[in-house]
């Protein structure tokens, strides 16, 4: 990471550098093609120049230069600035965008979404299916319905690594252990055994 550069007073009544000038700046620090240019607001400002998203990770990268000697003023980016934990976080979301790993990135996630449509569709398509024999069209739930110790953990990591999921599986799990099990009209929606049975 630079540090800021002092500039000297007669700097503030110059001309600022044209567009033209800036890019050849960039391009000359080594920026990617395709950098955006963010322009100064006022006389104090200073021009953006950035190698952001949809760039893989290790090629973010942000220049902050002089608006009126084109010098680097500030750095940062991947390998300026960023820290194991900011590095991490920039890989996984354009992992999770399609953005990181080239070609087969995308194609894995369009066949994962394609997957989670055809879920999405299949749900309402086998729930249509069961309403003409139950009526409430709900999958019977056995009494003694248990995970497995691999799913639990595979559940628990998870859950851990995408809060919102993990919190969705604690509100299944409260919704499982405080109404489903002991309300009968309820037991009775998912075809289990009446309490008054249960040994």
């Amino acid at each position: 990471q630079r540090g800021a550069l002092p500039r000297s007073e007669h700097d503030y009544g110059a001309e600022p550098l044209t567009l033209e000038v800036i890019a050849q700046r960039a391009q000359q620090e080594g920026m990617l093609p395709g950098f955006a240019v963010g322009l100064p607001v006022d006389e104090t400002g200073v021009f953006t120049v950035a190698n952001a998203w949809p760039s893989k990770g290790q090629d973010e990268r942000t220049l902050y230069l002089d608006q009126y000697s084109g010098q680097v003023l500030l750095e940062s980016g991947w390998t300026a600035s960023y820290g194991a934990l900011a590095k991490a976080t920039v890989w996984g979301v354009n992992t999770h965008m399609g953005r990181q790993l080239g070609t087969a990135n995308g194609v894995v996630l369009f066949v994962l979404c394609i997957g989670v449509m055809f879920s999405v569709v299949s749900a309402f398509i086998m729930y249509a299916k069961r309403i003409g024999r139950r009526s409430s069209g709900f999958p019977r739930r056995p009494d003694d319905a248990r995970l497995s110790r691999g799913v639990a953990v595979i559940a628990g990591v998870t859950g851990v690594l995408f809060p919102l999921f993990g919190a969705t599986l604690l509100l299944v799990l409260c919704v499982d252990r405080c109404m489903i099990r002991v309300t009968p009209k309820v037991r009775e929606m998912f075809g289990m055994t009446p309490l008054d049975s249960v040994p």
